[in-house]
């Protein structure tokens, strides 16, 4: 029985469809199953070559695949390779039909399953290479979007707001007001800043002129691992569709030790006022409000999360980097702003900034099948407002004691979804429903849908926009039991998500590759070595090796009900983030010169 099968195998691959097919399938096979081995030993050549150099690479020099993935001279040239291999291949299967055809004829078939099966096969060779070419396209977008210019989803219709005179800080109803805590008025840590308290100790002095740097008007991401440590900014922005405003809400240093692996993550509140700046920029800040109480040389004129759009747009003079009008220019004098007024508050050298766009993140965390988060205490957000209006039906709370009567801002809304349509909260209905932990009660308002929810105790498994919204809402809560929780879901993605084993589903059907791009923004290096330091750091560390810190007014000793920053605390800030990785436990297996060794996992 099975010689027969072998006998009928043997004999369709010496058929003129048999032998293309087998070309089809490897070219050169089919020039030898018709009987011109040392035809189709040339013919499998250019193919033979070709693996031996991918082994030779995988074998040897792994580490270069990484180093170029977002090289877009490399990336061109495999496009050029795939188009080239594309016509060697359908050559290779027509040259085995024509050899395996009958000598006697001298046309091509005229039966229509011959026929059609050429047409399947040559079909299918083209759909091959168009896949590899469609995703060396889609990593050419997305390697430009990790370090374009400007964002790939700012210029997707998110654009920050051109007009210099605006003021996007004014709140949306939702994320830019003060929650209520439990007991529904303003949690004192939440505060806005107020006058100097009088029984406080503390009196408005100036920066130690010894203790501002001088400002860097040129980036460090070039020369990031020169000290030996990564000090990484990771911003998330909440760039959704209807929102003009470019928020940093969310920050965290992130510092890693190169050669132990050691790391530490340190939340920065966005509501602290009072930053210190380096030297030429802190000489136009002399003391900007008075009543806050701000030593002269910090800034003061907005909240840290205000410190981009002061430097975008408002006072662009004020610091000496990219001056230009342009837009470019624009964002990137924000961002650097960012970086050197962190950098300043806790003592080191910001080496870059990693941009997170909330919506992207969102979908991201959907392309890697979700995340199992383990959730300590229940968090809520749903509408509450003052007796009387709509909103007090969920919940009666004053989330703006200060604003008059009928102001919109006295109203909570509820969680406004990313997407800023509410095309997604019939999708987290669902997830909710198949979760059991998870419940959700949806209505409209004129402002668009948001959505009011519960997130159980307990261990959860969460799809993106519930991972998100766990880690944005704080109305019944904090910025700073926020800033918690974003850490965590930073540390469960770690967690959840073995870098090495990713790199399968960056191929096709997943759109995890393209969401990258759309997801993520960096003025760090995105191609050469910096790729594998950082896998191996990423290998090596995991999310509970990681020390969590909390720069806030809490842990900054601020003044009583002020958010502000005194030039104490700022000395308090730089002796957390100094002996920050003091604790910290080594990566689980040695990274070695900078995290390469880490690489050589993949």
């Amino acid at each position: 029985m099975l010689d027969t099968v072998l006998q009928r195998l043997r004999r369709l691959a010496r058929t003129p469809n048999g032998a293309a097919a087998l070309s089809f399938l490897f070219p050169g096979l089919g020039q030898a199953a018709a009987g011109k081995p040392y035809r189709g030993a040339i013919v499998a050549i250019p193919a033979l070559t070709v693996l031996g150099v991918l082994a030779l690479i995988l074998l040897f020099a792994r580490h270069s695949v990484l180093d170029n993935a977002t090289n877009d001279q490399w990336l061109v040239s495999l496009l050029i390779l795939d188009i080239v291999g594309l016509f060697y291949h359908v050559w290779a299967m027509v040259d085995a039909y024509l050899v395996a055809r009958p000598k006697k004829s001298s046309q091509l078939p005229r039966k229509w399953a011959a026929s059609a099966a050429i047409i399947v096969l040559i079909s299918g060779t083209v759909g091959i290479h168009a896949v590899i070419a469609a995703e060396d396209l889609t990593l050419r977008n997305t390697a430009y979007c990790l370090h374009s210019p400007i964002p790939c989803w700012m210029l997707n219709g998110n654009t920050a707001t051109d007009d210099p005179g605006a003021t996007p800080f004014s709140g949306d109803g939702n994320d830019d007001v003060i929650g209520p805590g439990p007991s529904d008025s303003p949690s004192p840590d939440d505060s806005t800043p107020t006058a100097t308290d009088t029984s406080s100790p503390y009196t408005p002095g100036s920066a130690p002129p010894g203790t501002l740097p001088d400002v860097q008007t040129t980036q460090n991401s070039q020369n990031w691992a020169k000290d030996g440590r990564l000090n990484v900014l990771l911003v998330g922005v909440d760039q959704a569709p209807g929102r003009s405003d470019f928020l940093t809400d969310t920050m965290i240093l992130l510092q890693v030790d190169l050669a132990t692996g050691r790391s530490a993550m340190y939340g920065l509140a966005r509501n602290l006022y009072c930053i210190p700046m380096p030297k030429q920029i802190a000489a136009h800040y002399p003391n900007p409000k008075p009543q806050y109480g701000c030593p002269a040389g910090m800034y003061g004129n907005d909240m840290l999360n205000g410190l981009w759009y002061e430097a975008a747009y408002r006072h662009p003079s004020y610091f000496p980097f990219y001056q230009g009008k342009d837009a470019v220019n624009t964002y990137m004098r924000g961002i650097m702003a960012l970086e050197q007024g962190i950098g300043t508050l806790t003592g080191v050298t910001v080496d870059g900034t990693v941009l997170i766009n909330l919506p992207g993140f969102s979908r991201l965390v959907d392309d890697l099948g979700g995340i199992d988060i383990n959730v300590p205490t229940k968090e809520a957000d749903y509408p509450c407002g003052p007796k009387g209006t709509w909103a007090a039906k969920w919940r009666v709370c004053d989330v703006c004691p200060g604003c008059k009567v009928g102001d919109p801002r006295k109203i909570h809304n509820g969680y406004s979804v990313s997407d800023g349509t509410g095309a997604v909260v019939a999708q987290m209905k669902t997830d909710a429903t198949k979760s059991g932990g998870k419940q959700t009660i949806t209505y409209k308002q004129s402002g668009g849908p948001n959505i009011g929810f519960v997130i159980l105790a307990g261990q959860q498994h969460m799809d993106g926009e519930w991972a998100l919204a766990y880690a944005r809402t704080r109305i019944y809560s904090s910025d700073y039991d926020r800033m918690k929780r974003q850490q965590t879901v930073i540390q469960t993605i770690r967690n959840n998500v073995e870098p090495c084993a990713i790199l399968p589903r960056l191929l096709p059907p997943s759109s995890l590759l393209s969401d990258l791009g759309q997801a993520f923004w960096t003025d760090m290096p995105t191609d050469g070595s910096t790729l594998t330091t950082l896998a191996g750091l990423a290998h090596n560390i995991t999310g509970s090796n990681v020390q969590r810190f909390s720069l806030d007014p809490g842990t900054l000793h601020s003044p009583s009900k002020t958010t502000m920053i005194t030039v104490d605390g700022w000395a308090t800030a730089r002796a957390i983030v100094a002996h920050g990785l003091d604790s910290a436990p080594a990566a689980t297996s040695g990274t070695g010169n900078g995290g390469n060794g880490g690489g050589s996992h993949c």
